[in-house]
Protein backbone atom coordinates (compact mmCIF):
# COMPACT_ATOMS: atom_id res chain seq x y z
CA UNK A 1 0.00 0.00 0.00
CA UNK A 2 2.65 2.59 0.94
CA UNK A 3 4.53 2.26 -2.46
CA UNK A 4 1.43 2.53 -4.63
CA UNK A 5 1.23 5.23 -2.21
CA UNK A 6 4.51 6.68 -3.10
CA UNK A 7 4.01 5.78 -6.57
CA UNK A 8 1.19 8.30 -7.43
CA UNK A 9 3.13 11.23 -5.06
CA UNK A 10 5.78 10.72 -7.17
CA UNK A 11 4.11 10.43 -10.62
CA UNK A 12 2.05 13.77 -9.58
CA UNK A 13 4.43 15.25 -8.21
CA UNK A 14 7.21 15.01 -11.34
CA UNK A 15 4.01 15.68 -14.01
CA UNK A 16 3.39 18.94 -12.13
CA UNK A 17 6.69 19.84 -11.88
CA UNK A 18 7.02 19.53 -15.67
CA UNK A 19 3.58 20.88 -16.49
CA UNK A 20 2.83 23.58 -14.43
CA UNK A 21 6.62 24.04 -12.65
CA UNK A 22 9.41 26.80 -13.15
CA UNK A 23 12.50 25.82 -14.36
CA UNK A 24 14.34 24.53 -11.37
CA UNK A 25 11.11 22.41 -10.74
CA UNK A 26 11.26 20.48 -14.11
CA UNK A 27 14.74 20.13 -13.91
CA UNK A 28 14.63 18.24 -10.63
CA UNK A 29 11.45 16.65 -12.16
CA UNK A 30 13.16 14.82 -14.76
CA UNK A 31 16.42 14.15 -12.39
CA UNK A 32 13.83 12.41 -10.18
CA UNK A 33 12.17 10.66 -13.01
CA UNK A 34 15.72 8.88 -14.15
CA UNK A 35 16.61 7.95 -10.82
CA UNK A 36 13.12 6.25 -10.15
CA UNK A 37 13.91 4.81 -13.37
CA UNK A 38 17.14 3.76 -13.11
CA UNK A 39 16.45 2.31 -9.62
CA UNK A 40 12.96 0.46 -11.29
CA UNK A 41 15.25 -1.40 -13.58
CA UNK A 42 17.62 -2.95 -10.97
CA UNK A 43 16.99 -6.08 -10.15
CA UNK A 44 14.81 -6.59 -6.64
CA UNK A 45 16.05 -8.60 -3.73
CA UNK A 46 13.88 -7.32 -1.35
CA UNK A 47 15.27 -6.65 1.88
CA UNK A 48 18.37 -9.12 0.96
CA UNK A 49 19.54 -5.81 -1.14
CA UNK A 50 20.02 -4.29 1.82
CA UNK A 51 22.14 -6.80 3.81
CA UNK A 52 25.11 -5.11 2.99
CA UNK A 53 25.66 -1.48 0.59
CA UNK A 54 23.77 -1.45 -2.70
CA UNK A 55 26.63 -0.22 -4.60
CA UNK A 56 24.17 0.06 -7.22
CA UNK A 57 21.34 2.05 -5.22
CA UNK A 58 24.30 4.02 -4.05
CA UNK A 59 25.19 5.29 -7.68
CA UNK A 60 21.97 6.10 -7.99
CA UNK A 61 22.01 8.20 -5.79
CA UNK A 62 24.46 9.57 -5.47
CA UNK A 63 24.56 10.65 -9.56
CA UNK A 64 21.19 12.09 -8.60
CA UNK A 65 22.48 13.94 -5.89
CA UNK A 66 24.91 15.66 -7.90
CA UNK A 67 22.39 16.98 -10.79
CA UNK A 68 20.36 18.57 -7.63
CA UNK A 69 23.57 20.37 -6.40
CA UNK A 70 24.05 21.44 -10.22
CA UNK A 71 19.97 22.50 -10.17
CA UNK A 72 20.84 24.32 -6.55
CA UNK A 73 23.87 26.12 -8.43
CA UNK A 74 21.56 27.59 -11.10
CA UNK A 75 18.62 28.16 -9.29
CA UNK A 76 17.86 31.76 -7.71
CA UNK A 77 15.31 30.11 -5.49
CA UNK A 78 16.26 28.38 -2.18
CA UNK A 79 13.39 25.12 -1.71
CA UNK A 80 15.72 23.02 -4.39
CA UNK A 81 18.81 23.43 -1.47
CA UNK A 82 16.34 21.48 0.24
CA UNK A 83 15.69 18.82 -1.95
CA UNK A 84 19.54 18.33 -2.53
CA UNK A 85 20.27 18.23 1.20
CA UNK A 86 17.38 15.66 1.52
CA UNK A 87 19.00 13.77 -1.17
CA UNK A 88 22.57 14.27 0.75
CA UNK A 89 21.43 12.42 3.21
CA UNK A 90 19.99 9.59 1.82
CA UNK A 91 23.21 9.33 0.26
CA UNK A 92 25.58 9.49 3.64
CA UNK A 93 22.53 6.45 4.78
CA UNK A 94 24.51 4.56 2.11
CA UNK A 95 27.60 5.43 3.46
CA UNK A 96 26.89 4.29 7.14
CA UNK A 97 25.92 0.82 6.41
CA UNK A 98 30.01 0.56 5.88
CA UNK A 99 29.84 0.15 9.29
CA UNK A 100 29.39 -3.72 10.13
CA UNK A 101 27.17 -2.90 13.37
CA UNK A 102 24.19 -1.32 11.34
CA UNK A 103 21.28 -3.76 11.09
CA UNK A 104 19.90 -4.29 7.54
CA UNK A 105 16.65 -2.99 8.12
CA UNK A 106 18.14 0.90 9.62
CA UNK A 107 19.79 1.00 6.51
CA UNK A 108 16.95 0.05 3.91
CA UNK A 109 14.65 2.80 6.59
CA UNK A 110 18.13 5.32 6.06
CA UNK A 111 18.13 5.57 2.75
CA UNK A 112 14.59 4.88 1.31
CA UNK A 113 12.35 7.11 3.79
CA UNK A 114 13.84 10.35 2.46
CA UNK A 115 12.55 10.15 -0.99
CA UNK A 116 8.81 10.82 1.31
CA UNK A 117 9.95 14.49 2.10
CA UNK A 118 11.40 14.94 -1.47
CA UNK A 119 8.66 14.42 -3.87
CA UNK A 120 6.40 16.00 -1.06
CA UNK A 121 8.42 19.46 -1.25
CA UNK A 122 9.10 19.06 -5.01
CA UNK A 123 4.95 19.07 -5.23
CA UNK A 124 4.33 22.12 -2.55
CA UNK A 125 7.13 24.36 -4.41
CA UNK A 126 5.61 23.43 -7.60
CA UNK A 127 2.06 24.35 -6.36
CA UNK A 128 3.46 27.53 -4.61
CA UNK A 129 4.78 28.94 -7.74
CA UNK A 130 1.66 28.18 -10.06
CA UNK A 131 0.38 31.49 -10.99
CA UNK A 132 -3.35 30.67 -10.09
CA UNK A 133 -1.91 29.40 -6.05
CA UNK A 134 0.21 32.20 -6.10
CA UNK A 135 -1.85 34.94 -6.43
CA UNK A 136 -4.08 33.37 -3.57
CA UNK A 137 -0.96 33.10 -1.42
CA UNK A 138 -0.18 36.99 -1.81
CA UNK A 139 -4.52 37.67 -0.83
CA UNK A 140 -3.92 35.79 2.53
CA UNK A 141 -0.43 35.65 3.26
CA UNK A 142 0.16 39.04 5.01
CA UNK A 143 -3.05 37.96 7.03
CA UNK A 144 -1.90 34.87 7.88
CA UNK A 145 1.78 35.54 9.15
CA UNK A 146 0.67 38.53 11.28
CA UNK A 147 2.15 41.43 9.09
CA UNK A 148 -0.58 43.90 7.54
CA UNK A 149 0.10 44.44 3.75
CA UNK A 150 1.05 47.55 3.83
CA UNK A 151 4.72 46.06 5.92
CA UNK A 152 5.17 43.78 2.92
CA UNK A 153 5.22 46.05 0.26
CA UNK A 154 8.46 48.23 -0.22
CA UNK A 155 9.13 51.17 1.50
CA UNK A 156 11.26 53.96 0.91
CA UNK A 157 13.71 54.99 3.47
CA UNK A 158 13.16 58.44 5.50
CA UNK A 159 14.78 61.48 3.46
Amino acid sequence: MRTTIFSILLVTSILSALLIGDRSARRIGVILALAALATWLLPSAGLERYARISWQLFSIDLVTWLALLGVVACSETRWPSWIAALQGVTVMSHLSRLGLHIDPYVYFRGTVSWAWPIVILLQIATLRDWPPVQKRLARWWPRLSGRSPDMTASKSPPN
